[in-house]
């Protein structure tokens, strides 16, 4: 993710529920780009552009903690863009959808390694609920950015 200096000034900082080492564990990203959208930026998706991420996971174990993680962090954010991102409701619709087809014989989330939905959904929820809390007791509110707190950035 690559953006103006301006473009952070207008869009704040980054949700610290979010993310790693967060309660919710991920989305601090997709949550950034979904204000920056509600703001009216223009966001640029280049499929072209390769990054390589070594994650360095190789355990089965591990890489189900990652895909919980992901699935944790994507049902606080639906939740918390509920009312002004409706539109991020369809994956998780798509994923009951799936992993009911799955209890009926359909594909896994990924045969390869037999990763099912049902976990997706479950952890979904579970994040939903886990924002849900935090945003009851308004643990770790993203700070605004102000003028007076601009020269810090700088």
């Amino acid at each position: 993710m690559t953006m103006h200096r301006e473009v952070a000034f207008q869009v704040g900082y980054f949700d610290e529920r979010l993310g790693a080492g967060s309660p919710l564990q991920s989305a601090e990203d997709t949550d950034y780009l979904v204000r920056a959208f509600q703001l009216g930026i223009p966001i640029e998706y280049v499929p072209d552009m390769a990054v390589l991420h070594y994650h360095g996971r190789s355990t089965r174990a591990a890489i189900e903690r990652l895909h919980r993680n992901y699935s944790l962090g994507n049902g606080a954010l639906c939740l918390k863009h509920l009312l002004t991102a409706p539109w991020l409701l369809r994956h998780f619709c798509w994923t009951i959808r799936s992993a009911c087809r799955e209890l009926l014989g359909g594909p896994r989330f990924d045969p390869e390694v037999s990763l099912s939905h049902w976990p997706i959904v479950f952890m979904n929820l579970l994040g939903a609920a886990k924002f849900a809390c935090l945003a009851i007791t308004r643990r770790a509110r993203p700070p605004e950015i102000t003028q007076s707190n601009r020269q810090l950035v700088r």
